[in-house]
């Protein structure tokens, strides 16, 4: 969030060069650089036809298309849903789709709307997150399970539901100011020249742009965000499928670093369902109100066994690491850290005791049993045996 993106990232296949005041598609001209990540940089154009500021994500030149196609029928499929009349969209929507020729190669371009920092962003780095007052959670939880209900009436599995895909929504007044505005509320876009080495790679070299840019300063903590504020939007559907359509199967390179499903490990070769965004937005929804993540990434099985108990019994003798973790009767060989492990043990020691500590309004203790039987529903090991999202909806 605080850096540039590395110089090696361009070249054949790689970013393609844009500098502040380029018109894309001659149309939207570049006012400031929102984000990158390794597969794109989103820019905030101001679409000089609508008069109105968009977010435009310039993809790599050897990305996949996936995203802008699910972006287009998931748009068709609310524009022909007459009972979302009236209703706001909480995912992005396509305005527009576009390529861009260029040194590096063809460049797909996704216009939606602008956002500002994800809620993980905000949430900041593991065991060391930000707290959002209880309200405002509220708000952010049940908007995220709404976007997902959306995303599953549409037919489409998110497929990679999480704080880092939901961002917050710039405020309306944003397509009320002028450029030059803009820039005295948030800065003007800060350009880092290259110092490099590389003979074939210099600074203004036709793969290469003369610069790159800090990522748009948008000051926001999350304590102080109020209600009106918390407005998300889920993005970031590269990994979207289909469950009526051509099968899914769990891909370990593109899930190999984040917390999945027990299904993923356990049944590798059986077809994604929507089941699998619910068990990753109940994760999502602790996350909210916690100072750490649910579970940890290399350990999660192990941490699943001791919240939810005993897992199916085909899969405990497919778990070949059961046994540095457990006897051969399924206790645990850490009594103490299973015990820090139960769910009541984790709204205590990690949303609760935290929240009292930073003097943020904890949850009550009727909110806080409902929660308990939500998430335990959500994150149940079988797919087949957690909830739809219009169910989690449903719930107190």
């Amino acid at each position: 969030m605080e850096g540039v993106e590395p110089l090696e990232y361009y070249g054949p296949g790689g970013y393609h060069p844009v500098h502040i005041g380029d018109r894309l598609d001659g149309r939207y001209r570049v006012v400031h650089k929102l984000r990158d990540d390794l597969s794109s940089i989103t820019w905030l154009a101001l679409d000089e036809k609508l008069s109105k500021y968009v977010g435009v994500k310039v993809g790599i030149g050897c990305v996949d298309r996936i995203e802008g196609d699910v972006l287009s029928r998931l748009a068709k499929s609310a524009s022909d849903d007459a009972s979302s009349e009236n209703k706001p969209t909480l995912f992005s929507v396509l305005l527009d789709r576009f390529d861009i020729s260029g040194p590096n190669g063809i460049h797909p371009c996704l216009v939606t709307s602008p956002t500002r920092h994800s809620l993980g962003d905000l949430k900041g780095e593991t065991f060391e997150m930000e707290l959002f007052q209880l309200d405002v959670t509220r708000s952010l939880a049940a908007q995220l399970s709404i976007a997902v209900a959306q995303v599953h009436s549409s037919g489409y599995a998110h497929g990679d539901i999480g704080l880092h895909n939901a961002f917050f929504q710039f405020p309306p007044s944003l397509n009320y100011l002028s450029v030059n505005q803009v820039y005295k509320q948030y800065g003007e876009a800060r350009a880092k020249a290259f110092i490099n080495t590389d003979t074939q790679m210099q600074s203004g070299d036709h793969w290469a742009p003369s610069y790159r840019v800090f990522p748009m300063e948008m000051d926001m903590d999350g304590q102080d965000i109020a209600l009106h504020e918390a407005k998300l939007t889920l993005t970031g559907f590269g990994a979207a499928f289909r469950p009526a359509d051509k099968p899914r199967f769990p891909s370990h390179k593109q899930y190999w670093n984040s917390i999945r499903p027990p299904e993923a490990y356990f049944e590798p070769g059986s077809p994604l369902t929507f089941a699998w965004d619910i068990w990753s937005l109940g994760n999502a929804i602790f996350e909210l109100l916690a100072r750490r993540p649910l579970l940890n990434v290399w350990d999660a099985i192990a941490q699943q066994v001791h919240m939810s108990g005993p897992m199916p019994p085909e899969w405990w003798e497919k778990w070949g690491e059961r046994s540095k973790w457990f006897d051969g009767t399924g206790r645990p060989l850490n009594k103490e850290l299973s015990q820090s492990y139960t769910w009541e043990a984790l709204l205590e020691d990690h949303v609760q005791s935290e929240r009292r500590s930073d003097r943020v309004e904890p949850i009550g203790e009727g909110e806080k049993d409902a929660l308990l039987r939500l998430l335990w529903w959500m994150l149940a090991w079988r797919p087949a045996e957690r909830p739809s999202a219009p169910e989690v909806l449903e719930t107190e």
